[in-house]
């Protein structure tokens, strides 16, 4: 892996900016597939199965010590408590954050930003415009895919 990678990702920062990036972060995971060891496989046999690719790539590639994708949202709860403050009498908006943050921490959702998730349980229970809505009104009016960019860009910041 190290070697697969060593041109393209000298330092730690590189790799945040490539992971930062969804098409870049998507070749970088398909090339090591291909050339190297998917990192599902590289992820078992370190018996690493609950840390996040990022961290395992970290720990690879920079011998950085790894944490679970769990102790990255109890991170990010707390260095970007701001964030979460904003949707705090939202209801509806907390709750998609907290089922989008629980899916992330067990597996299920590698990439926050991606607006598949609401198609699938337990957030299918509402639509994608009931969802939207819980964003775009209230103090906070903000748009439901700029949110999600927005919480996978404070993910990998922590």
């Amino acid at each position: 892996t190290q070697q697969a990678l060593k041109e393209m990702i000298k330092t730690p920062a590189d790799l945040r900016r490539y992971w930062s990036d969804k098409q870049a972060r998507n070749l970088l995971i398909d090339q090591l597939a291909r050339e190297v060891v998917a990192l599902d496989v590289l992820a078992l046999a370190l018996n690493l199965p609950d840390v996040d690719h990022f961290d395992l790539l970290q720990s690879v590639l920079f011998q950085q010590p790894t944490i679970t994708r769990t102790e990255r949202v109890q991170r990010l709860r707390a260095e970007q408590s701001t964030f979460f403050q904003r949707f705090e009498s939202n209801p509806l908006a907390k709750e998609l954050l907290d089922t989008v943050l629980d899916k992330y921490s067990r597996g299920d959702a590698p990439d926050v930003s991606n607006l598949a998730l609401l198609d699938v349980q337990p957030l299918k229970v509402r639509t994608r415009m009931e969802w939207s809505k819980a964003f775009s009104q209230g103090p906070t009016k903000a748009n439901l895919g700029a949110v999600l960019k927005e919480l996978q860009q404070l993910l990998y910041s922590v």
